[in-house]
């Protein structure tokens, strides 16, 4: 993960990655990112844009969704059959 050494580290929590992580496997959100960095000046309403960006491209980077309760929601469905 050494390509995003400049972002800060910040974690993920349940299914969501840390911000690195998902940079590294996402190339639209690592796009997202070093433009950002590269930008310079901006308004805020322009860095509000981009903040919504970054953050919907993190949170597409997140593992899929399980729950232990699936699982167990199936077994039974197959006891009861």
């Amino acid at each position: 993960m050494t390509a995003f050494w400049f972002l800060p580290n910040i974690q993920g929590s349940g299914n969501l990655r840390d911000l690195r992580e998902a940079a590294e496997l996402s190339p639209h959100l690592a796009h997202n990112l070093r433009t950002l960095a590269d930008a310079g000046m901006m308004d805020r309403a322009e860095y509000m844009l981009w903040a919504e960006a970054i953050t919907l491209g993190w949170i597409a980077a997140a593992r899929p969704y399980t729950s232990s309760w699936e699982p167990a929601n199936e077994m039974w469905l197959q006891e009861a059959a």
